[in-house]
């Protein structure tokens, strides 16, 4: 399993995880949405350019891309909608920090960013004559997208309020923000973009196989199991912790986690 052998690896690297990375990734954008803003530095100075890495030496871009602000609007209700997303990325980040630790966190957003700089550099060598750049706003993009998409995979009965009015869960927000995305890279300008939105959704997929496997044969179980409680009145979920089941109580909800390959029956309460 994917996780478990890079679990492995936090021993010998822990030292070199960064505790509430998110936090760092929104403050570093804030600071350079205000440098931006005061026009002190401009954005394609800190825009990954490869052939300015290679040819110039601009090394810097190389981090500099990933802190780039989705967006420079001016003071009013651009801001406002800048600091909303910010202000959900942080919360989701966390909770993902939180159900991983901060180990796995680091390496889910490592490899997003190294696998996008080392397809930058592919990208390059292909004969064209448009410039080779990441835009800043496509990468923020899809990297929340797949940070949003891993939150609605492990907790997909939290509920929150679309356009701050209408509650819905957000398991189906992400089959909204799904069907977004991929009209988004349908409709990318350029192979870059597709190619950002492309490693994302690899990275998403390579991080969460084994919970997708896991959900679908669940689905599977809990089918069969549906069909032996009707026929026996016995419980189809039973929480390994506090021994409720879906027939003492029908109002829990039931999920289950993968420990050690094996799939484990939690309640909502017990699972907070």
């Amino acid at each position: 399993m994917f996780l478990e052998r890079l679990r492995q690896l936090e021993p010998k690297y822990k030292d070199w995880t960064i505790q509430n990375l998110a936090l760092y990734i929104v403050g570093l954008q804030a600071i350079f949405y205000l440098l931006l803003l005061s026009e002190f530095i401009s954005i394609e100075s800190l825009v990954l350019i490869p052939a300015k890495v290679i040819s110039e030496g601009q090394v810097w871009r190389l981090f500099t891309f990933c802190f780039v602000p989705p967006a420079i609007p001016n003071l009013g209700m651009g801001l406002l909608y800048l600091i909303i997303n910010w202000y959900v990325f942080v919360i989701i980040s966390q909770y993902l920090e939180t159900y991983w630790g901060s180990f796995l966190f680091n390496l889910y957003c490592l490899f997003v960013v190294a696998l996008t700089i080392f397809a930058s550099f592919l990208v390059l060598f292909i004969p064209s004559d448009m410039l080779v750049f990441i835009n800043p706003q496509v990468f923020f993009y899809s990297f929340f997208f797949i940070i949003f998409l891993a939150f609605a995979v492990l907790n997909p009965e939290y509920e929150m309020l679309l356009f701050f009015v209408l509650p819905l869960k957000v398991k189906y927000l992400a089959m909204l923000s799904c069907v977004f995305y991929i009209l988004s890279f349908l409709g990318a300008v350029t192979l870059m973009d597709k190619i950002v939105m492309l490693i994302c959704v690899f990275t998403f997929v390579l991080f969460f196989y084994d919970q997708i496997k896991l959900t679908l044969k669940q689905r599977k179980r809990t089918e069969s199991y549906r069909k032996q409680s009707q026929e026996t009145n016995e419980a189809m979920h039973t929480c390994n912790q506090c021994g409720k089941s879906d027939i003492s109580d029908p109002k829990l909800e039931f999920r289950y986690r993968n420990e050690e390959g094996v799939p484990i029956c939690y309640c909502n309460q017990c699972r907070n």
